[in-house]
């Protein structure tokens, strides 16, 4: 409100749409560009609000956490967007995830790279961590990925990760997987794997052999998703 001349001026401010997002590197992007369907989301409309909680590598345990430490926050929206199974991820009990919360753009916050460092996060192998400021020596991550990929069974983590899906389902407003192979799987109602968003096209999206999408592709997801919320 503001005054000129003895006249009130009202000045009317849109209400945010609140939109949660969840995922791994499909969703958060890949360093140096981190191309971004959520960010690109943020792009379309200044009138959406996008607190990302994703992070390339992550497992769907990990995502599942995330979502839990919003039960108390409202959104309009929770998109989750599903990881491959055989994943994990091991955070430090003492990590204060506020700390790397990151402003991207105004009206999109995520997580900074600089929270790698707390992670171990296993990817169907292990992940390359900096000794330096990691609590585990690179040495005694690999000598652990080795003992949990000969010992896993596959079929419990299928069941496992399923469970997680339809958790996922009850909480989320939208479930998206990245490959039709894995949304075919577990056959969700309403869900969506980008790879159908694009089409023929998806692998002329992908920047790298780990199906990571380029701007133009992650645009393509954007503007399908805000189709369906708006």
């Amino acid at each position: 409100m503001d005054y000129q001349n003895g006249i009130t001026v009202v000045f009317l401010q849109r209400d945010k749409m609140k939109i949660a997002t969840f995922g791994c590197s499909w969703t958060h992007g890949t360093w140096p560009d981190n191309f971004s369907w959520a960010y690109e989301l943020a792009k379309l409309d200044s009138t959406l609000y996008i607190d990302d909680y994703s992070k390339g590598g992550t497992s769907l345990d990990w995502s599942i956490s995330q979502l839990l430490k919003t039960k108390n926050t409202t959104y309009d929206y929770k998109i989750i967007q599903i990881t491959a199974p055989y994943r994990f991820t091991f955070a430090h009990n003492s990590i204060d995830y506020q700390k790397f919360r990151w402003q991207r753009r105004s009206n999109c916050i995520t997580y900074s790279d600089d929270i790698h460092n707390e992670f171990i996060l296993f990817n169907n192998g292990p992940s390359n961590q900096n000794d330096e400021n990691y609590w585990w020596k690179q040495k005694e991550i690999d000598t652990l990925s080795r003992i949990i990929y000969s010992c896993i069974d596959e079929e419990y983590m299928d069941l496992q990760w399923l469970n997680n899906i339809k958790f996922a389902q009850t909480h989320c407003n939208l479930i998206l997987f990245h490959f039709e192979e894995h949304c075919q799987k577990a056959n969700i109602d309403g869900s969506m794997s980008s790879e159908r968003i694009i089409g023929n096209d998806f692998n002329d999206h992908c920047i790298d052999d780990g199906y990571h999408l380029d701007e133009s592709g992650s645009k393509k997801i954007a503007e399908w998703i805000y189709k369906r919320i708006k």
